[in-house]
């Protein structure tokens, strides 16, 4: 279904946005927002996820918070029974929540940084999957959308860790497709490369390393958390319903530029 002003419609739909008090997520809520979706946002933050609940319901949508560290094992389904016994359903999962790349050589990684990098970017994915999932094949429909990262695609110095997980959470993407597609379930997920957020402060910490950055971007700047957020919206919307199992790289042609070099 798509509205007359062109939009993907998802009006009513019951969206589960983890990360959602901030960069990607904030941006995303927004726009499910605009198109008056019923919003169940996840994060650590309370008082980030108030903020962002609150400019949804600005926009006339439907929000309720959840702060959860998804990094504890029974969040996952603390969250799904939250969002079933608020809106009765779910309709769309959208694993957003993450942390930044460990910035250091790999034999510098401790156990704990890896465990650290490993279990918020892709096992609380797997336990949000894994709780969502047996609701969605009861409704014989849902939508599942991973946030991964160009890093996933190609290798970035100081980052074997972070590239690793997200590398991993798009192999789980694509096993979730095969599996659950039977039950009009459809998993998909977008790489953004760099994006002007906060967990990419660092990137642009001097001058001389902010332009290095745009020099390795064919489009010569960085993407707004919206603009991955638009690519989100639209691989969980009808205009997108025999796509499923698909990897949307957002990053302004900064990964097909190293591979060119490779």
């Amino acid at each position: 279904m798509t509205s007359t002003a062109g939009t993907p419609s998802m009006k009513d739909r019951v969206v589960i946005v983890t990360g959602g008090g901030s960069g990607i997520g904030r941006a995303t809520s927004d726009l499910f927002a605009v198109n008056r979706s019923k919003l169940v946002l996840v994060g650590r933050r309370h008082e980030m996820l108030e903020q962002a609940a609150q400019s949804a319901r600005d926009r006339g949508a439907d929000a309720i918070t959840v702060a959860r560290d998804l990094t504890e094992p029974e969040s996952a389904v603390h969250v799904v029974q939250r969002a079933r016994d608020e809106f009765g359903s779910i309709d769309v999962l959208v694993n957003n929540a993450g942390v930044p790349g460990e910035g250091v050589p790999l034999h510098e990684v401790s156990d704990d940084l890896w465990q650290e990098i490993i279990d918020t970017n892709l096992t609380a994915a797997f336990r949000m999957c894994r709780a969502a999932l047996p609701v969605m094949v009861e409704q014989r429909q849902g939508i599942v959308l991973n946030v991964a990262s160009s890093a996933a695609l190609v290798a970035m110095p100081r980052m074997a860790v972070y590239g690793a997980a997200k590398a991993g959470l798009l192999a789980l993407t694509r096993a979730v497709a095969r599996e659950y597609g039977p039950s009009d379930v459809r998993c998909n997920a977008v790489c953004p490369g760099t994006t002007a957020t906060s967990m990419t402060e660092n990137v642009f910490d001097s001058s001389d390393r902010n332009a290095a950055v745009l020099r390795g971007i064919p489009l010569r700047r960085v993407a707004k958390p919206s603009e991955i957020g638009q690519a989100i919206l639209h691989l969980c919307s009808s205009d997108s319903s025999y796509v499923n199992g698909a990897v949307l790289t957002v990053d302004g042609g900064q990964t097909s530029r190293w591979k060119a070099l490779l």
